[in-house]
C-alpha cells in the first residue's frame, strides 16, 4: 500500500469520506499514468468502494465496472474478486453473471486462485449475505466462520469485526440470541483495534443484538450514540439505517411521536442519497400513526409499506407482514391480518425461523380472537407460548432473559384470555388451563435465577433440576389449610383473577387494565395523603373487583398469598378497605404476603441450613437516628446469647465477604436509592472504604450468597423497581430472592425512620415468639392500627409487605420472656409518644425515582 493509498485510508477511518476519495483520484490517475493495469484495477476498487461509503452507488458502479475490466485483463485475481463481490452488494450483475448466484460463484472461484486469506474472507462474507438474505442462515454462517478463520489467521481485526457483526445478525435470526449478543460483543472488541469508523459499525451490530432480546432501553441508547457517530463521520447512509432501526425501538417503547419523528427523518435520508427506504419502516410508521389515533394517515402509511414488500428482501419481509398484520388488527380488520400472518407463517417456516413462527402464530392467534374464533385462538397461541419456552434457553442468564421474555409474555396473556373466553362456568377445566398458562407466563426469569443460585449454594454434585412452571394440582399441595393464592393476569386488553385453595379454583374477570391501573394511582394517593374516608369509598369499587369470590370467604380464611400483576405489583394488599366490615382494612381480616408465582413456593419451600441466628447492618454515619436502636432492638428481642452480629457503619465491602450466607435473618437499616430505569443500578447505601464505593447495587446483590429465611429491607421503596411483564418487580427485595433469601420484608414507600422502628419492635417480637414472618408483621401492623390516630394511617403501617415464603416460622414456637414485652410494650409506648419522626430512608438529597 503507497503513500497516497495509506493516507486515504486512514482519511476514510476517521469519516473524512471526500478528502479520501479526492486522494484515491489522484491515486488512479497516477496509476494509469505508470501503464500499470493492476494497480489502476486496484486504485479503482479503492475509489468504488469509498464512493459506496458516501452512498454515491452510481458512481460505485461505474468506477466497479470499469476497475473490473481492467482487473481481468491485468489478471489481478485479488482485486477482481473484491470488484465481483462489490457489485453484488451493488446490486448490479454484469455479463455473463446475470444472478447473485453465478456473480458469487465466480468471485469465489477467483478469490482461490488469487490465494489471499483477507481477499477470500472478504469474499465469505459477501457469499454469507447473500445466504442470508435466502434465508439459507445454517449455509450462511458456515462460510461466515469460514472468512473468520482466515480473517483470524492474518490478525485482520477489521475483518474480524465485521465478520463476528454479521453472524450476530444471522444466529439471531435463527433465535440463537445469547449467541448473537455474545458475537456482538466480541465484534465491538475487535473493532477498537481498528478506528472510529469500524467501532461505530460495531456498536450499530451491538445495538441491534439488545433489540433483538428486547433490551430497549439499552439498544435506544446505543442507537443515539451510533447516530450521533454516523453524523460526524458518515457515511449519510449510517445515519438513515440507524434512525430506521431507532423508529422501531421507539415504537416499541411507547414512544410514537419519536418513532414518527424518527421515520420521516429516516425516509428523507434515504431518499437525498436516492436509497430505498425499507419497507419496515412505512408500516412501522403505519402502526405509531393508528396507535395516535390518526387513522386515515395510517391507511396511507399501511398502503405504502404493503406496496413495497414485494420488493423488500427476505428478513426484512417477514418484518414487514408482522407490522402490517397487526396494523390491521389495530384497525380491527382481521380477515386481512389472517391472511397477512399465513403468509408469514409460511415464509418464517421456509427460513426455519422459530422466532418468525412463534409471532406468526400470535398474529393468527390474535386475528381468530378478533373474529370471535377462541377455539382456532387457542390453538396458535398455545404454539407460540411454546416456541418462546422453547427459545427461552438460548438466552443468557438474569437480566437479558427477563428483559427478552417480558417482551414475549404477550402470547401467554392472549392464551388465557382466549381460554377464558371459551370458559362457561367459574370453575370448568378451561380456567384450570388457563391459570395454568398465567403460571407458565410467571416462571421463567425469576425461578431461573433462583435455580442458579441453588446450583451455586450446593456444596455437592448434585444437579439441579431447570425450574418448570406447576400446575393447578401441584400448586394446591403446597397450600395449608386456610391458605388461598389469588394470582393475577393483566395483559394489554383484559385482565384476569384466580382464586386457588387446595380443593378449589374460580376464576374470575377484572376491570380492565386501564381502570386498575387508574385505581391503583388513586389508592396510592389517597394513601399518602391520609384521605382515609375517599380511600373507604374507593375500596367499595375496587376491593371487589381484585378479591372476587375470596371476599364471601375471608371468614373461612387466614391467609392470602397474592400474585400480582401489571400494576397492582404496587399495591399494599394489606390496606385495601373491606364494604360494609367495621374491621376496615384486609390485615385486620388476614395475613397476606405476596410471591412470584404459584410454582415459586415449592422452590422457595427448603429452610436455611444457617447455624447463626442474625446479622444486623445499621446505615453509615446517618441521618436516621433511629437505625441503631433498631439493630439494638432486634439483638435484644431474638434473644441469640451471643450468637448474632452487628455492624454499626458496615461497609460494603464487609457486607460481600462477611459470610451472608451464614445467617437465618439478615437485618439491614439503611437509606436506599431506587432506580427503575436502570435496575441493576438501584442500590442499599453502605460505607465505603478502599475497596468499594459503599453503594451495594442490585447486580451484586444477587450475586452474594444468601441462604436466609428472612431478609428485613428497613429502607425507601425497597420493594418497587421497574415493572417487567410477566416478571415482576425488578427491585432490591427480587435481588435478595435471587440471592438465596426465602422471605423478604421490604417496602414500597418512603418510610419514617421512627415508624420503622416501632413496627421492627413488634415484627421481631412476634419472630422470635415463633410466628411465622407474614403473621409477625400483620400482628405488628394491627398493633399500629389498635393505636389509633396517626399511627393507625395506612401510611405508616401498610407500606411494609413480606414477599416470597413468609409462612414458615424462623424459630420455634416459644414464649417471649415478660422483660421481652415488657421492654417492647414500653418502647413501643414511648417512641408513639414523641410522634412519629420525619426522617425518611432514602439518600439524603436524592430524589427517588
Amino acid at each position: 500500500m503507497d503513500s497516497l493509498e495509506a493516507q486515504a485510508v486512514a482519511a476514510f477511518s476517521a469519516g473524512r469520506a471526500q478528502e479520501a476519495i479526492e486522494l484515491l483520484k489522484r491515486l488512479q490517475a497516477g496509476r494509469r499514468a505508470s501503464g500499470d493495469r493492476a494497480l489502476e484495477a486496484r486504485a479503482g476498487w479503492r475509489l468504488a468502494t469509498g464512493y459506496r461509503g458516501m452512498g454515491r452507488n452510481a458512481d460505485a458502479v461505474a468506477a466497479s465496472t470499469k476497475a473490473l475490466g481492467l482487473a481481468t485483463e491485468a489478471g489481478a485475481h485479488e482485486v477482481a474478486a473484491d470488484l465481483l463481490a462489490q457489485l453484488y452488494s451493488l446490486g448490479t450483475y454484469p455479463a455473463p453473471f446475470s444472478t447473485p448466484k453465478r456473480l458469487l460463484d465466480e468471485a469465489l472461484r477467483v478469490a482461490r486462485l488469487a490465494n489471499n486469506p483477507r481477499t477470500l474472507a472478504r469474499v465469505y462474507d459477501t457469499r454469507a449475505r447473500w445466504l442470508g438474505e435466502i434465508g439459507a442462515l445454517d449455509e450462511a454462517i458456515g462460510e461466515i466462520n469460514e472468512g473468520l478463520a482466515l480473517a483470524q489467521s492474518v490478525s485482520d481485526h477489521a475483518l474480524i469485526a465485521g465478520l463476528l457483526s454479521i453472524r450476530s445478525v444471522f444466529v439471531s435470526r435463527s433465535g440463537r440470541l445469547g449467541e448473537a449478543l455474545s458475537d456482538a460483543q466480541l465484534a465491538r472488541e475487535a473493532a477498537t483495534k481498528v478506528g472510529p469508523r469500524a467501532e461505530v459499525q460495531a456498536l450499530f451490530t451491538l445495538a441491534q443484538a439488545y433489540a433483538h432480546l428486547s433490551d430497549f432501553d439499552d439498544s435506544a441508547r446505543l442507537w443515539t450514540d451510533v447516530i450521533a457517530r454516523y453524523r460526524k463521520l458518515g457515511p449519510p447512509i449510517g445515519v438513515a439505517l440507524a434512525l430506521d432501526s431507532r423508529c422501531h425501538v421507539w415504537y416499541e417503547l411507547g414512544r410514537d411521536d419519536l418513532a414518527l419523528a424518527d421515520a420521516k427523518a429516516a425516509i428523507a435520508t434515504y431518499q437525498s442519497l436516492t436509497a430505498r427506504p425499507s419497507a419496515s419502516l412505512y408500516s412501522r410508521a403505519a402502526m405509531a400513526t393508528i396507535r395516535q389515533g390518526q387513522i386515515r394517515d395510517g391507511e396511507r402509511w399501511l398502503d405504502e409499506a404493503t406496496r413495497r414488500l414485494d420488493g423488500a428482501p427476505g428478513f426484512e419481509q417477514i418484518q414487514t407482514m408482522q407490522q402490517i398484520g397487526m396494523a390491521y388488527l389495530m384497525l380491527a380488520d382481521a380477515g386481512a391480518a389472517k391472511a397477512v400472518y399465513t403468509r408469514m407463517l409460511a415464509a418464517g417456516r421456509a427460513r426455519n425461523s422459530l422466532e418468525d413462527e412463534w409471532k406468526a402464530q400470535l398474529g393468527l392467534g390474535r386475528a381468530a380472537i378478533a373474529a370471535h374464533a377462541p377455539d382456532v385462538a387457542a390453538t396458535h397461541l398455545e404454539i407460540a407460548a411454546r416456541t418462546i419456552e422453547t427459545l427461552r434457553t438460548t438466552v443468557p442468564a438474569q437480566e437479558l432473559r427477563a428483559a427478552y421474555l417480558a417482551r414475549r409474555v404477550e402470547a401467554h396473556e392472549w392464551l388465557a384470555a382466549a381460554l377464558m373466553t371459551l370458559s362457561t362456568s367459574p370453575t370448568d377445566t378451561f380456567i384450570e388451563a388457563a391459570f395454568n398458562v398465567a403460571e407458565r407466563a410467571r416462571v421463567r426469569a425469576l425461578s431461573d435465577l433462583l435455580a442458579e443460585g441453588r446450583a451455586r449454594r450446593a456444596t455437592s454434585q448434585v444437579r439441579i433440576a431447570p425450574p418448570r412452571a406447576r400446575t393447578r394440582a401441584e400448586i394446591a399441595k403446597t397450600l395449608r389449610p386456610g391458605d388461598a393464592l389469588v394470582e393475577y393476569l393483566v395483559g394489554e386488553q383484559d385482565a384476569f383473577g384466580w382464586l386457588l385453595t387446595r380443593n378449589e379454583l374460580i376464576g374470575f374477570r377484572l376491570p380492565s387494565p386501564k381502570s386498575l391501573d387508574s385505581d391503583v394511582r388513586l389508592a396510592l394517593a389517597l394513601i399518602e395523603s391520609d384521605d382515609r374516608a375517599t380511600l373507604r369509598e374507593l375500596g367499595d369499587r375496587l376491593t371487589p373487583a381484585l378479591l372476587g369470590p375470596v371476599l364471601s370467604r375471608l371468614p373461612h380464611v387466614r391467609r392470602i398469598l397474592f400474585v400480582p400483576d401489571g400494576p397492582l405489583q404496587r399495591l399494599p394488599f394489606a390496606a385495601l378497605p373491606i364494604p360494609g366490615s367495621p374491621a376496615t382494612y384486609l390485615a385486620q381480616h388476614v395475613i397476606s404476603g405476596v410471591v412470584g408465582s404459584g410454582s415459586l413456593l415449592e422452590m422457595l419451600h427448603r429452610p436455611s441450613s444457617a447455624r447463626a441466628p442474625l446479622l444486623a447492618l445499621s446505615a453509615p454515619g446517618s441521618r436516621l437516628s433511629e437505625t441503631t436502636g433498631e439493630v439494638d432492638d432486634a439483638l435484644r428481642l431474638l434473644d441469640t446469647a451471643g450468637a448474632a452480629r452487628s455492624i454499626g457503619d458496615a461497609t460494603e465491602h464487609a457486607v460481600k465477604t462477611g459470610g451472608l450466607i451464614n445467617y437465618r435473618v439478615i437485618h439491614i437499616a439503611a437509606h436506599a436509592r431506587v432506580n427503575e430505569a436502570v435496575p441493576r443500578d438501584s442500590a442499599v447505601m453502605l460505607a465505603a472504604d478502599a475497596n468499594d464505593d459503599g453503594e451495594l447495587r442490585a447486580s451484586e446483590i444477587s450475586q452474594i450468597p444468601v441462604d436466609a429465611d428472612l431478609v428485613v429491607l428497613a429502607a425507601c421503596r425497597t420493594q418497587l423497581g421497574r415493572v417487567l411483564r410477566g416478571e415482576g418487580l425488578l427491585s432490591l427485595a427480587r435481588s435478595f430472592m435471587e440471592a438465596g433469601a426465602r422471605a423478604v420484608v421490604a417496602t414500597l414507600w418512603d418510610v419514617g425512620d421512627r415508624e420503622t422502628r416501632v413496627l421492627m419492635r413488634g415484627f421481631y417480637a412476634g419472630v422470635r415468639a415463633g410466628l411465622s414472618p407474614d403473621e409477625a408483621l400483620r400482628v405488628a401492623q394491627l398493633q399500629m392500627i389498635r393505636t389509633g390516630g396517626a399511627w393507625a394511617s395506612p401510611r405508616v403501617w401498610a407500606g411494609f409487605q413480606v414477599s416470597g415464603e413468609g409462612r414458615r416460622a424462623v424459630f420455634p414456637a416459644r414464649a417471649v420472656s415478660p422483660f421481652g414485652w415488657v421492654f417492647a410494650g414500653a418502647l413501643i409506648t414511648g417512641l408513639i409518644a414523641l410522634g412519629a419522626g420525619l426522617s425518611r430512608r432514602s439518600p439524603e438529597g436524592a430524589k427517588a425515582n
